[in-house]
């Protein structure tokens, strides 16, 4: 019996001290996790603000304090969406303060007890060089890229009746780096084909937003990388049982060396995979690492789409519409134009950002053709009664970015105002305060001319008319433009006016030097042929409308092209080489050699040691629906009804410098008409059989074309040519002007904080330094 009590009162001492030692460590638990769930609260807290400011910065192309400092107008804050949120799935003990003010917590962070903050590290961003290994690959050993650097910090408390308070602080950098357009070799928003019959190189990286189809009948050799945000394939799109037998060659990010066989790889010698490497092989992800280092990425890598600001907003904004990117070749949209359409308050902020970001609103001047009160149908040639009218234009920009006309002046008509209603020829420069005309005649001086499709106007379109030589579709009516006399006119004649000498102007009333505001560069130069008129009704909202697809633009005599620094060689800064655009919503022929004043034939270097000196190369953007290359043999009328193998239709060989920004037919599918390719993608005319074509820039795809939509594959239309095409060399650092830019975001050095750290680096903020 004794030992029995004893056994008793040992067993209950043991179960005892068990039960105490479960509860401590049950407490210990629950302690713990109350000290996770603050961690996770803080974490939480600094991705809303991280989030915030993200989307801030892929919506709006500018970036200053605004965007982060909370004492500013678009302040970080606990939202009340996240406060509701958090509060029905999350920690009931997460204390929001009620009174929170975002520039409170800035300036006194200590006196709440949750709150989230940051600010820009540097006002003007860096520029940086980006090398191979990092997010995004070099281009011939250099890249400048611009960088953004943004700091929040994030503080989050929690109070438990047991535990107490407690809080969590940490921080987070987040950079942002603007990635020039022109930085790309070839960059394709949709699909990307490439598949050469004649062994071809490509030096520059290579970008689709989809997928790329690679293959050669000859050999391929990518000596940069080539990135796809979805899949890379050796098979033809339009025909998948089709590989081409040729060899591909890409680069090896891990290998350097001056010889190419130092640093290229033959993705088709089997070398750990059967067959070819592509994103069919099994292991694809892996092997692509293994074996290029980085030379070959997709979206199994990471690679994600790449976007101008505000343009991931716009196609969610309006998904019901497509190939939004033709919206950056449209004209500018006249901000009462918005009201027309049924547009809420996010889509109207989306377009108003999105509209600075056309070439046409950042345009110098303007040609504007436009019909007025006629109809293009009822247009008869050799009738000057129907003929259009040509109009030069400085638009007024307002401090919203979109009003660009005289709102004392607007009548029902939204194109009223600064727009020149007057005669025909007569070309009107409207001042900057929107009172004083300056007139110039630039088509009584040859600089531009409309030149309808007659028995001596205009061209045929072999493409457009289906390889017919009487289709209707092919009669191209012409806005003609030479570049040569613009150079000069620019160079001479306007260059004196803005220095005080009026000249044959001085007749205009109230007329006074510097009236136009110029500065001293005209960097884009854009024609607006028949920009589409304000809808009546709400009847579908068409985002980019197209121009007409008889009317074109012709662009000749530009061997040697002006710099957007103009002036007279005495006052030009040889240091300050400054591109210019010349940009249309129209399709574009471009005829002889252009930019090239030595036509020294080399693909990637300038034909001159003074690259962007004046007047030698300059850095030159050429962007339009669709863009065809027309020798110096081209005639617009002799080649009319010729057969390709007529010698009226025989090319000379052509050097063109410049950055091809336009639109493609795509390739539908398995079946479909191929879109033929980067190796098609400037259009030709002519037969070029046996001679070359230089081009020395970048090819860029940025939509489909919508003008001019016939497909490649008619017969009669064009002999292709030794293609000699090459990455300009000196674009990475010099490109054309203006640039836009992809915008990336990353973020980088997540730290936890203790509350003193938390609160000395905030205050060594506010104080003015920003290198913490």
């Amino acid at each position: 019996m004794l030992n029995v009590l004893i056994f008793g009162v040992v067993l209950s001492t043991v179960v005892a001290s068990l039960f105490r030692l479960s509860t401590a460590e049950s407490r210990y638990a629950q302690m713990s996790n109350y000290r996770q769930n603050v961690i996770f609260d803080n974490r939480s807290l600094l991705n809303h603000g991280m989030e915030q400011i993200s989307a801030q910065l892929v919506a709006n192309p500018d970036i200053s304090d605004f965007h982060l400092e909370s004492q500013n107008r678009v302040p970080l804050t606990i939202s009340s969406a996240f406060k509701d949120l958090y509060e029905k799935t999350n920690s009931k003990e997460f204390l929001f303060s009620n009174s929170y003010s975002p520039s409170d917590f800035w300036n006194n962070p200590e006196n709440y007890v949750s709150g989230v903050t940051g600010f820009l590290r540097d006002k003007e961003p860096m520029t940086v060089e980006i090398s191979p290994d990092s997010l995004l690959p070099s281009i011939l050993g250099r890249f400048e890229a611009e960088l953004w650097e943004f700091v929040v910090f994030g503080k989050a408390t929690q109070r438990h009746d047991r535990y107490g308070e407690r809080s969590h602080y940490n921080r987070q950098s987040l950079q942002v780096i603007d990635r020039p357009l022109y930085s790309y070799a070839m960059f394709y928003e949709g699909d990307l084909e490439l598949f050469p019959g004649a062994t071809m190189e490509v030096h520059g990286p290579i970008h689709s937003n989809e997928s790329i189809y690679l293959g050669s009948n000859s050999s391929l050799q990518m000596h940069q990388a080539v990135s796809a945000a979805r899949d890379f394939f050796s098979w033809r799109k339009d025909n998948p049982d089709t590989f081409p037998g040729g060899d591909v060659f890409l680069r090896d990010l891990a290998e350097e060396g001056s010889d190419p066989s130092d640093y290229l790889e033959n993705i088709r010698d089997g070398d750990g995979w059967s067959g070819v490497l592509d994103s069919d092989t099994n292991n694809f992800r892996n092997l692509a690492l293994e074996t290029l280092n980085g030379g070959l990425r997709t979206r199994e890598h990471g690679v994600r789409r790449l976007d101008f600001p505000g343009f991931a907003q716009l196609q969610n904004l309006f998904p019901g519409a497509s190939n939004h990117n033709h919206f950056l070749i449209q004209p500018v949209s006249p901000s009462q134009s918005f009201d027309y359409h049924d547009l809420n308050s996010s889509q109207k902020a989306i377009l108003s950002i999105v509209e600075r970001e056309k070439w046409a609103y950042q345009a110098d001047m303007v040609f504007r053709l436009r019909w007025g009160d006629l109809d293009p149908d009822d247009f008869h040639p050799g009738d000057d009664s129907t003929w259009p009218h040509l109009d030069l234009l400085r638009y007024v920009r307002q401090g919203d970015g979109i009003y660009f006309f005289d709102s004392d002046n607007y009548t029902d008509d939204p194109y009223d105002g600064y727009f020149s209603e007057g005669q025909p020829i007569y070309k009107i420069l409207w001042s900057s305060d929107g009172d004083n005309v300056v007139g110039f005649d630039l088509e009584a001086e040859g600089i531009v001319e409309r030149q309808p499709y007659s028995d001596v106007g205009g061209l045929y379109d072999w493409r457009q008319g289906g390889g017919s030589s009487s289709s209707a579709d092919g009669q191209i009516n012409l806005v003609r433009f030479d570049m040569g006399k613009f150079r000069e006119w620019l160079e001479d004649e306007f260059y004196d006016f803005l220095n005080g000498d009026l000249g044959d102007i001085a007749d205009f009333e109230d007329t006074e030097a510097g009236d136009v505001s110029f500065g001293n560069r005209i960097e884009t130069v854009y024609f607006e042929i028949f920009g589409p008129e304000p809808p009546e009704s709400d009847d579908g909202f068409q985002l980019a409308p197209a121009a007409p697809a008889l009317w074109a633009l012709q662009i000749h005599n530009g061997r040697t092209c002006p710099s957007g620094q103009f002036g007279s060689s005495s006052n030009f800064n040889s240091n300050l080489p400054i591109g210019m655009t010349f940009a249309t919503n129209a399709s574009m022929y471009v005829k002889e050699h252009f930019n090239s004043p030595l036509l020294s034939g080399n693909s990637r270097d300038p034909d001159n040691a003074n690259f962007g000196s004046f007047g030698e190369e300059m850095p030159i953007a050429l962007v339009a629906d669709a863009i065809s290359l027309l020798s110096g043999n081209f005639d617009n009328v002799d080649n009319r009804n010729s057969n390709l193998s007529s010698a009226v239709r025989r090319a000379v060989d052509t050097t063109v410098s410049a950055a091809l920004v336009t639109g493609n037919v795509p390739t539908p599918g398995v079946g479909g008409q191929y879109s033929g390719g980067v190796e098609n993608f400037p259009r030709l005319l002519e037969d070029w059989s046996g001679r070359t074509l230089t081009i020395r820039g970048a090819l860029i795809n940025l939509f489909e074309s919508e003008s001019h939509t016939a497909p490649m594959g008619s017969s009669n239309v064009y002999n292709p040519p030794s293609r000699n095409w090459g990455f300009h060399s000196r674009f990475p650092e010099t490109p054309p002007r203006p640039t836009p830019v992809f915008r990336t975001l990353r973020r980088i050095a997540f730290q936890e904080l203790t509350g003193d750290e938390f609160y000395e680096q905030l205050k060594e903020v506010r104080s003015g330094n920003r290198d913490i």
